[in-house]
């Protein structure tokens, strides 16, 4: 479970980061 749970998170992490710079780059143009 903890694993997982962390392993969860890690992605979410990534997806958010990744949404983040998504955002400033379109701001960007």
């Amino acid at each position: 479970m903890k694993k997982s749970h962390s392993h969860i998170i890690l992605i979410a992490t990534v997806i958010i980061v990744s949404l983040t710079i998504s955002v400033s780059w379109f701001r960007d143009i």
